[in-house]
């Protein structure tokens, strides 16, 4: 999570695509919560996207110091704590925003992660989310490179429907299935190449969402 291309081609290009999905007018953001924050690479284009006060929450102690080092670089009003996504210590209704980006692929419970997002979000208040889908996580070097529950992944389709059974409502503009070049099992070569290729199942999801 420290390199620049994750920064470059995975973090900011979700936190642009989420910014597309939301209205016109959306923001400034009050208070937002970075849940699975890991080492604050997303801190600053939060603070872009209208972020004016930023939570950001780990459960791994590591990413928690190293994104507390990110924040003081930074500046500005961000707090860092270490705590379980599953079980917020927050008070209810607390945030205008929360940022969740890939982290309910990880978490054991991913519909237990959504209903604490739920119920720490203001009325009116929004949810994004940038998640990887099976198609993506089954590929043999993602799987070989980087450890995910032994469970059953989800397709974009079981993402949105985790989302709204958790207390969301999404409409037609809050849902796109990017499928960004490393995602791809060719790594974008036929695209580049402009070579014509099946459409083929979403590599990844994104979703804004605001409570039912």
């Amino acid at each position: 999570q420290g390199t620049d291309i994750w920064r470059r081609y995975v973090v900011r290009e979700a936190v642009s695509e989420l910014a597309a999905l939301l209205p016109p007018g959306s923001g400034p953001f009050a208070r937002t919560l970075d849940i699975g924050c890991g080492t604050g690479v997303a801190f600053d284009l939060l603070r872009q996207l209208g972020a004016t006060s930023i939570l950001g929450i780990d459960i791994d102690a590591a990413a928690v110091e190293h994104a507390r080092r990110t924040a003081r670089l930074s500046g500005g009003d961000i707090e860092v704590q270490r705590a379980d996504a599953a079980r917020l210590p927050l008070a209810d209704a607390g945030f205008d925003l929360v940022f969740c980006h890939q982290l309910l692929h990880h978490a054991n419970d991913p519909g237990a992660v959504l209903r604490e997002c739920r119920r720490i979000i203001r009325p009116g208040g929004w949810l994004l989310v940038a998640e990887s889908c099976h198609a993506f996580l089954a590929w043999w070097p993602v799987r070989l490179l980087f450890r995910h529950p032994p469970r059953p992944q989800q397709s974009a389709e079981d993402y949105l429907a985790l989302v709204r059974s958790a207390g969301f409502a999404v409409d037609a503009a809050g849902f796109q299935t990017p499928r960004p070049w490393w995602s791809r099992r060719d790594l974008g070569l036929r695209r580049r190449w402009r070579i014509a290729e099946a459409a083929g199942e979403a590599t990844q999801v994104r979703i804004a969402a605001r409570p039912a």
